[in-house]
């Protein structure tokens, strides 16, 4: 079992009164020597799709606080239909260097060496098998 605690100062959006249809999980292990790197490349990266009106899903951060290899971040992201698992026509890295010049797209790469491991998943919400009090 693990505890994650909202990061609303990575985030781009709140999580949603009721669930969405599926939500994608990116799971960072971040190296902890490392910690201030990534959230600094979170906080840089969020800028420049709020900067250029980048077309991303908004997603929320959660930080691991108990129960498992800290520190670890997360990336959720709703989705509502299988067709938003497209990824948007202009590249990350385009909307950074749009940003930020040339030196932009570094962002990508300090949140990437930031991490010993990064693992995604996806969840398809079952409200035959879910309950949620009024």
């Amino acid at each position: 079992m693990s505890y994650y605690v909202l990061r609303d100062d990575l985030s781009l959006a709140k999580p949603p009164a009721t669930p969405a249809m599926m939500r994608t999980s990116t799971y960072y292990t971040v190296i902890s020597a490392h910690s201030n790197d990534f959230t600094d490349a979170i906080k840089k990266i969020n800028a420049a799709i709020q900067k250029t009106n980048y077309p991303v899903k908004p997603s929320r951060w959660y930080a691991l606080a108990n129960g498992g290899d800290t520190p670890t971040f997360v990336q959720v992201v709703d989705r509502a239909t299988w067709a938003e698992m497209e990824p948007p026509e202009k590249a990350l890295e385009a909307a950074l260097k749009e940003a930020y010049g040339d030196s932009g797209p570094q962002a990508l790469d300090q949140l990437r060496h930031s991490c010993s491991k990064i693992v995604t998943d996806l969840l398809v919400y079952r409200p035959d098998l879910s309950y949620i009090p009024k």
